[in-house]
């Protein structure tokens, strides 16, 4: 991780950072697929690279209004990821390894704040905005309708919405004594079909 933080006031702080993440390698170690097309022995690492650019602002709207806002944008870029892989070998046997067959390019921004009202509301709230898409994959028909390796690069990434929306409002209360607090809390949640 690398990161450059600047507080330009004593209430907004902007960001840049980059970080790299990995999942090791390892062996496929199926037993008759030298025949297998793109069996590979030893599979590589996968690795991402990321970038992020942001803001963390706190704010004061009123002596009883007060809240925070972050906002990043971001971008990942997926090299060498693993896939599962199966084929049928030539002696008729079905072979399941792993390989490195795509990489992907990931963006997007988000936003995220809260408000707190006098003393006993906090309202906050999410949005993020994401773009998935792969910019190289070559693989097995999943339908098996062709014998050879294909191009797959234009499959949607699982479980990546593009949209996704949450706002929760809260009210909160001292009972009096040593009774504890009183919390009511309504939060709305919608996203994309993936």
């Amino acid at each position: 991780t690398f990161s450059l933080d600047w507080k330009a006031t004593d209430d907004l702080l902007i960001y840049a950072t980059t970080r790299k993440g990995y999942k090791p390698g390892g062996i496929n170690s199926a037993v008759g697929a030298s025949t297998v097309p793109g069996y590979v022995p030893v599979y590589s690492p996968e690795s991402v690279v990321d970038y992020e650019i942001g803001a963390k602002w706190d704010f004061q709207l009123s002596d009883n209004a007060r809240g925070r806002l972050n906002v990043a944008a971001f971008r990942d870029d997926y090299t060498d990821i693993q896939r599962g892989a199966s084929a049928i070998n030539a002696a008729g046997n079905f072979i399941a390894f792993t390989n490195n067959v795509a990489e992907a390019r990931i963006q997007g921004f988000e936003a995220e704040g809260f408000l707190l009202l006098g003393d006993h509301w906090t309202v906050s709230g999410a949005y993020s905005h994401l773009k998935s898409e792969y910019t190289k994959w070559i693989g097995a028909d999943p339908l098996g309708a062709a014998t050879g390796n294909i191009d797959l690069s234009n499959n949607p990434f699982a479980n990546a919405q593009e949209n996704k929306v949450s706002v929760n409002v809260q009210y909160h209360r001292e009972l009096s004594g040593d009774r504890g607090e009183v919390i009511a809390s309504l939060t709305v949640f919608t996203q994309d079909r993936s």
